[in-house]
């Protein structure tokens, strides 16, 4: 399989040496780097860490990629055009094509929110329960009582992101855990949906490894 390098206006995240994680967007691909406008400013000055081994991570259709290089500083400044919230513009020259990390369907992130349920069969009634975890594939569901493995399913779930429009679909029970709690498989989304769910369960693990890396430096 062959991964092709992020387009233009694609969001990434570089991540530096110790692991600090910067948010971008892709402006300009060229053969063998990639101009990135970049959303914060490191810790660490990027003129330190010029010759360093960096990873560009981002999801595509696939799900998340990863690319190796190395960057250097283009331009410094509190913004520039129209855009406030550029800090820095990069060129990023990979050391090779992406390698794929995580197929979408397995990008997943603890997340409770709301989501209706209700069982493919006449005269069903939908039932209100709470998700333990989401992913592009599915979702683990409490309060869903007396449902066993194969079970088809209808589901509106409320959208994980504030603001955001409810993801309704079709699913399959695939396991039930001692808990009770009900993996389901979707066998019914939107691919736009389904876009979203990866792109949320994407940006709360980029979250939880920063927080991991600064638990772990403050030991």
């Amino acid at each position: 399989m062959t991964i092709e390098s992020p387009p233009v206006a694609c969001r990434v995240t570089l991540i530096l040496p110790d692991r600090e994680m910067l948010p971008g967007r892709v402006d300009v691909v060229g053969d063998k780097a990639l101009q990135l406008a970049m959303f914060a400013t490191p810790r660490t000055p990027l003129r330190q860490v010029q010759r360093s081994r960096l990873f560009l991570e981002f999801i595509n259709e696939h799900g998340v990629c990863r690319m190796t290089g190395s960057v250097e500083a283009l331009r410094r400044g509190t913004g520039y055009g129209d855009e406030e919230d550029v800090y820095d513009v990069v060129r990023f020259t990979f050391a090779g094509p992406p390698q794929l990390l995580q197929r979408r369907e397995f990008v997943r992130s603890r997340h409770v929110g709301r989501v209706d349920m209700m069982v493919d069969a006449p005269g069903a009634v939908a039932v209100t329960c709470a998700t333990v975890d989401l992913s592009g594939g599915g979702m683990k569901v409490r309060g869903l009582e007396d449902v066993a493995v194969g079970t088809e399913l209808h589901f509106k779930l409320a959208s994980p992101v504030a603001g955001g429009t409810a993801i309704s679909g079709r699913c399959r029970a695939v396991h039930v855990t001692d808990e009770g709690a009900v993996g389901v498989q979707f066998t019914a989304i939107a691919e736009a949906d389904r876009d979203r769910l990866v792109a949320f369960a994407y940006e709360r693990e980029l979250v939880a490894r920063e927080w991991a890396m600064r638990s772990s430096a403050a030991r």
